[in-house]
């Protein structure tokens, strides 16, 4: 097993003192005939990911400073930062404190993705609908416009089964089980054999039309077909496509060593999968421990996560990086019992286990006992989640009011979601 330490010269110099989002937004549970999610991990449908249902809030997904969840009713809502609209309530007010309901759109809704600066609802009915920043054409609508209100995503049609949000980039397995992304593309993240970005979507090349899992990071995606068979395709100067080389691809290549998958999550510089036996693998940056496998070192090819066992049922990946720090990537689990475990950096307590120091091995999330049924991780060190009776609670950074609580103080345990989420 080849590995590489990643040293510090690697750091890659975005817009200076400028956070970069490197996220599976990404909630992503059992592997399901609807997909799964996560910093972009999919999202799929109630039946998709063999969470635990509740009565309560549907789906949630954390985004860079933002976040969005479907009520119990199938309404939308998002909070947070709002300067490109990807709150999507006809606004550009700079931040929203507390969730407030998209407007224009028409439910019910089942399920939400959340990018850097944009935001995505996948309706009952099957159809797209994408709002915010819009420069490289993640909106999906033929322009590079961006909105504060839903904008349908184009050439999907009705019958989507999941969707997944990135950094820039979005996508969405059909009802045919092709995939579908269209967005930012500079480092090949699209997979349809070109580095142009894509203002509506483009069938991924060379997949099988049964992808059940896709995972979309800050500049790289990966995805899983029933066969369990994985591969990725986008950028890869840390390893993050898991083919053994840092050759970015602009269209699937095979994870190496890695057979049975059954869920995938890509996250800031890293990857991270789990095998049908319920245990996860990771490969690519560890700078911040968030391969798991108790070590800094990063990795080539998938490496076991330690301490998390089988069982896990769902698994999302996110992280950022910035000019003076080489990841902040990071990724949370539930297991079957419903418990949420989360490793990897930790700076603003997005790990939720009470302290601010980043974790190579999982640790269990403080306050949510057994009865967590989604978990959701942003791009920009926090994270979100469900419990049994429908509750939606986010923890980390609260810089812009991602968290939902009304204030905008940081918290490393979860803290509730204010506000009309809960009574819609």
């Amino acid at each position: 097993m080849t590995r590489d330490p990643f040293p510090a010269l690697l750091l890659t110099l975005w817009t200076a003192a400028t956070f970069v989002p490197l996220h599976s937004a990404v909630h992503a549970e059992t592997p399901p005939p609807a997909g799964a999610q996560g910093f972009g991990d999919t999202d799929p449908s109630s039946a998709e990911t063999g969470a635990i249902e509740s009565a309560g809030v549907r789906d949630i997904a954390a985004g860079g400073y933002h976040s969005c969840a479907v009520s119990a009713r199938g309404a939308v809502y998002c909070w947070g930062y709002n300067t490109a609209g990807q709150v999507g309530d006809g606004t550009f007010v700079s931040q929203r404190l507390q969730p407030v309901p998209v407007t224009g759109l028409e439910g019910p809704f089942r399920a939400v993705a959340a990018g850097w600066d944009f935001s995505c609802a996948l309706s009952e009915a099957g159809r797209v609908f994408c709002w915010g920043a819009n420069g490289a054409g993640q909106l999906g609508d033929g322009t590079r416009m961006g909105s504060a209100v839903p904008r349908a995503v184009l050439g999907l049609g009705s019958g989507v089964r999941a969707i997944a949000a990135g950094e820039g980039h979005a996508c969405a397995i059909v009802a045919s089980g092709n995939l579908f992304c269209w967005g930012g593309n500079s480092s090949g993240q699209v997979g349809d054999g070109t580095f142009s970005d894509r203002d509506t979507p483009a069938r991924v090349q060379g997949l099988r039309a049964d992808v059940t899992s896709v995972g979309t990071g800050y500049d790289h995606t990966c995805a899983i077909d029933r066969g369990g068979r994985a591969t990725c395709w986008g950028g890869n100067s840390y390893y993050q496509l898991g083919d053994g080389t840092r050759t970015d691809r602009a269209v699937p290549t095979p994870v190496a060593s890695l057979a049975r998958a059954g869920i995938i999550a890509a996250g800031a510089r890293h990857s991270c999968a789990t095998l049908r036996t319920g245990r996860v693998v990771c490969w690519g940056s560890n700078a911040a421990g968030e391969l798991g496998d108790g070590t800094t070192t990063g990795s080539l090819v998938p490496v076991r996560t330690r301490r998390l066992g089988a069982g896990v049922r769902a698994l999302v990946a996110g992280g950022f990086s910035w000019a003076g720090n080489l990841s902040g990537g990071f990724n949370c689990a539930l297991n079957e019992r419903g418990q949420a475990f989360c490793w990897g950096s930790n700076g603003e307590g997005q790990l939720g286990d009470r302290s601010t120091t980043s974790r190579s091995l999982p640790v269990r999330v403080s306050r949510f006992g057994e009865d967590v049924t989604k978990i959701a991780v942003g791009s920009n060190r926090h994270s979100c989640g469900i419990n049994r009776l429908g509750r939606a609670f986010c923890w980390g950074s609260n810089l812009e009011g991602q968290l939902g609580t009304g204030n905008r103080s940081d918290s490393i345990v979860p803290a509730a979601v204010a506000g009309r989420l809960h009574r819609q």
